[in-house]
C-alpha cells in the first residue's frame, strides 16, 4: 500500500517552481523581508536636449526617465543609475 501524500504547501511549491529546497526558500523570504525599505534615492534633470545626440544617449534619457527639458526624474542610487548618469554628463545633472 502507498501512503498518501499530504498536500504541498505554498512555501514549497514556491520552492519547487525556483529550485530551492523549501528551507533555502524560507531563508531567502526572510532575508528580503529584513532588507530596508527606505532606499537612498537620486533626482537628475535634464538640462539640454537630445536633439542632435545619437540614438544611445536619446535612449539613456528615456531610461532614466526624462525626455523633456528641466524634467526632474527620482531614481534609486544605484551603480547603474549612475553609470547612465555618467554616460550623458552634459545632459543631466544630479539635483541634490
Amino acid at each position: 500500500m502507498s501512503a498518501k501524500k499530504a498536500d504541498p504547501t505554498a512555501d514549497e511549491l514556491v520552492a519547487a517552481a525556483v529550485g530551492r529546497t523549501p528551507v533555502k526558500a524560507a531563508k531567502a523570504k526572510q532575508t528580503a523581508a529584513k532588507t530596508p525599505e527606505a532606499k537612498k534615492k537620486i533626482r537628475v534633470r535634464q538640462v539640454r536636449s537630445g536633439i542632435g545626440c545619437p540614438i544611445e544617449m536619446r535612449e539613456t534619457l528615456k531610461a532614466l526617465g526624462l525626455g523633456k527639458m528641466h524634467r526632474i526624474s527620482e531614481r534609486a542610487d544605484t551603480p547603474h543609475v549612475r553609470g547612465m548618469i555618467k554616460k550623458i554628463p552634459h545632459l543631466v545633472e544630479v539635483v541634490e
